[in-house]
């Protein structure tokens, strides 16, 4: 396509493609990328659909993919050429980190202090989620004991547009920040589940299948971390929600 966008926020110009906005195009990439490599075999083939669906990430600017595809990649090379069960090692590993992440940036205030000017201006969209986004979203939080149960369905996000807080509205562009918002605590759970199964998945499921359920796992808790996959329709097909 030949359509070009600029963000509001920093005025970054980017690719959309055949989707509604660049990180829609990212993910249909990334996920598709991924899957299309796991059809093939040789590592020719592999490296030549990655590099293609890469190069496209590139283009679209969206940062949390490009994170997020090398690390899947990864996965699914290593472990189609020496099979284990790692992959529940790697998915807590990555799963914990994601989700201390932003309790760390809203609590702690870690990163705060940086000002916008000592931010590459590539990077100025992660800044502005690091100092407003992800501290104002635990705001949306009911208080008192109340909060451990979160603030419902509709509390963060886009269905906030249409509720009586339309003026706090939060994008909440973090997968975690996201369902701890609107669940609470037995959210965790929620979150937490994917990574539980692996080890089930890995046991009954022959090892294309283990090697997928991995890395699509792992573009989810990568890219969500810098974007809201939770109103993403692709994911929502891929996920069966």
């Amino acid at each position: 396509t030949t359509r070009v966008w600029w963000t509001a926020f920093d005025s970054t110009p980017r690719l959309p493609g055949f989707a509604r906005a660049s990180f829609d195009a990212a993910t249909f990439l990334g996920v598709t990328g991924l899957l299309t490599m796991l059809r093939f075999r040789p590592l020719l083939v592999q490296l030549m659909i990655a590099a293609c669906a890469m190069t496209a990430i590139v283009l679209t600017s969206s940062k949390g993919m490009v994170m997020a595809f090398p690390l899947a990649v990864l996965w699914v090379l290593v472990h189609q050429r020496r099979s284990n069960p790692w992959g529940t090692v790697v998915l807590t590993a990555v799963c914990a980190a994601a989700l201390l992440l932003p309790l760390s940036v809203a609590y702690l205030g870690f990163g705060s202090q940086t000002s916008e000017a000592d931010v590459p201006s590539l990077l100025v969209s992660v800044w502005g989620r690091f100092t407003s986004m992800w501290p104002d979203a635990f705001s949306l939080l009911p208080e008192g004991l109340q909060a451990l149960l979160g603030a419902g369905i509709g509390g963060i996000g886009t269905p906030q547009t249409v509720g009586h807080a339309a003026h706090l509205e939060n994008a909440g562009d973090n997968l975690a920040v996201y369902i701890l918002i609107s669940f609470g605590l037995p959210g965790l759970c929620y979150y937490a589940a994917p990574v539980l199964l692996s080890s089930k998945v890995a046991a009954s499921e022959v090892a294309m299948v283990y090697r997928a359920y991995v890395g699509v796992l792992l573009l989810a808790y990568v890219y969500g971390v810098v974007s809201n996959i939770v109103e993403s329709s692709f994911f929502g097909l891929v996920f069966g929600l």
